[in-house]
């Protein structure tokens, strides 16, 4: 299995992680804003498999993440950061799934 070597930990726009994977760097999300970008668009998918696969893959991760201190910030943060109508829709989706750690968190 290649080795995958993290380059920079944070854009400066907290956005992306650059990973260099054998000798291509590749930009991806960072985890708390996919964790958050999932649970938003399993929403707009119209295959359950996929809806589930979403919410599966967000519930994953969101349970690793929610346990650093740093990364339970930047989930509220960016949560704080989305438009009220995706804000809506994440907690909507949160307490329809059951995901009652993260809704907790990102709920006053």
């Amino acid at each position: 299995m290649p080795t995958i070597f993290i380059i920079l930990p944070k854009s400066p726009d907290y956005e992306l992680l650059t990973l260099m994977y054998h000798e291509l760097f590749v930009n991806v999300p960072e985890p708390a804003a996919y964790v958050l970008h999932k649970f938003i668009v399993s929403q707009e998918r119209t295959d359950p498999d996929k809806r589930e696969k979403d919410l599966s893959i967000a519930r994953g991760i969101s349970e690793f993440l929610i346990h650093d201190p740093e990364q339970r910030q930047r989930l509220q943060d960016i949560f704080n950061e989305l438009p009220q109508k995706w804000q809506k829709t994440l907690l909507n989706v949160l307490k329809a799934s059951d995901v009652l750690f993260l809704l907790d968190l990102l709920t006053p």
